[in-house]
């Protein structure tokens, strides 16, 4: 038998490489990196080492879950890494080590109920611990509990719209002083 190529290794699997990094956010100390292409989040430390991975190098079940395109990353109060999947529309939930945890949304069924995406594209976290989701196709922002339950929308699900109560595609979100910051991306605007 003859082989060619290396078994479990779609392309450069190694920490100094990244395929379309998009998203990124800071625990304090370190930085993850989303390597979109690369179906991972890579963690640095701030001078540059290498420290951890979730996912696996163009394996799409390198978490036990499935990831397409890892838009956006986010770590929460107690430490754990959310990774947003904008083309399976689900946000997977890992420890501090990596170990899945849980899920939001419904893993390839977008939908406009308060369970589901149709493409998530951001996530971040207010001092309450509670989890902001951006639901780009359906131009609105999800609010939920930390637990994960249902708490609020904010825009008009699945309604674009230029005005205060409308988003158009709303894309990477932020959270500082409690303050959630929207980039409005079809309508040109924060």
């Amino acid at each position: 038998m003859q082989t060619f190529g290396e078994t479990e290794r779609a392309y450069f699997d190694d920490t100094t490489h990244l395929n379309y990094p998009y998203g990124l956010t800071t625990d304090g100390n370190n930085v993850w990196v989303v390597d979109s292409d690369g179906l991972r989040a890579v963690k640095y430390a701030n001078d540059g080492a290498f420290l951890a991975q979730i996912g696996k190098t163009g394996f799409r079940y390198g978490t036990g879950q499935s990831l397409e395109f890892v838009a956006d990353v986010g770590v929460d109060s107690a430490g754990n890494i959310w990774l947003v999947d904008s083309d399976v529309n689900h946000i997977l939930k890992f420890d501090a080590t990596g170990k899945y945890l849980s899920m939001l949304g419904k893993s390839y069924n977008s939908g406009q109920s308060n369970d589901r995406f149709s493409g998530p594209h951001s996530v971040a976290f207010d001092s309450a611990g509670n989890i902001y989701v951006s639901d780009s196709w359906n131009n609105r922002i999800q609010v939920f509990k930390s637990d994960g339950s249902y708490l609020a929308t904010i825009g008009t699900t699945g309604v674009a719209g230029s005005d205060n109560a409308h988003f158009c595609n709303p894309q990477h979100i932020a959270i500082a002083s409690n303050v959630l910051y929207i980039t409005d991306a079809c309508n040109h605007r924060v």
